[in-house]
């Protein structure tokens, strides 16, 4: 089993990405400033142990979590939706009976039969 050093490197983490448990040995040439990885099938492969600080870093949540939240806000806006026209459709339904029909209602969902 690959163990890495107490220090660990950012090209450990794009060779472990590519290759997985298929790497045997790592090692950093500071010289290049790359960590070269031993394969098991005897190949090699480096990567670079740096961040390129031209990199742009967005400066505004993107991707994955916008797209969970907009989910999330139509799952809510389409259950309110739902719950709002059962609630008027079951006031629109109980405004239609007369006063018995509504007693009768009311008697029958308050009072059980002791069985």
């Amino acid at each position: 089993m690959l163990t890495l050093s107490q220090r660990h490197h950012v090209g450990h983490d794009i060779l472990l990405a590519r290759h997985g448990s298929a790497i045997t040995s790592m090692r950093l040439d500071r010289a290049n400033g790359r960590v070269v990885a031993q394969l098991a099938d005897g190949s090699h492969d480096t990567a670079p142990n740096h961040i390129d600080p031209q990199l742009a870093i967005p400066a505004f949540i993107t991707g994955s979590d916008t797209m969970d939240r907009q989910l999330l806000a139509y799952v809510i806006i389409g259950l309110v939706t739902l719950m709002v026209t059962v609630y008027a459709a079951s006031m629109a339904y109980l405004s239609t009976l007369d006063a018995g029909q509504l007693g009768f209602l009311v008697d029958s969902m308050t009072n059980y039969p002791a069985n």
